[in-house]
């Protein structure tokens, strides 16, 4: 019995996941004057980085000029980080 009980603790351990999000901001925005969105994401594998996840790449992808504010939410899994970033802007 209690071989089973570590073994669902460790089961429970590995599957678990931390997620963060952050948001950015010059300081007060208006919602109305975002008219666009953009978003850039990435992971990192085992500490290896796979994509492009800046503010540069997701304003680019969204056609962003002006950025008003910024999100960026972190998944923390066991050996994979995914990241998301995403722009709000004219």
């Amino acid at each position: 019995m209690k071989k089973l009980g570590l073994l669902l603790i460790a089961a429970t351990a590995l599957c678990s996941a931390c997620t963060m999000s952050v948001p950015h901001s010059t300081g007060p925005v208006n919602i109305s004057n975002v008219t666009k969105e953009g978003r850039a994401s990435c992971k990192h594998i085992l500490g290896f980085p796979t994509g492009d996840c800046s503010i540069k790449a997701a304003a680019e992808a969204g056609g962003v000029t002006e950025i008003l504010y910024i999100d960026q939410t972190i998944h923390n899994y066991i050996f994979v980080i995914t990241t998301e970033t995403i722009v709000y802007g004219r």
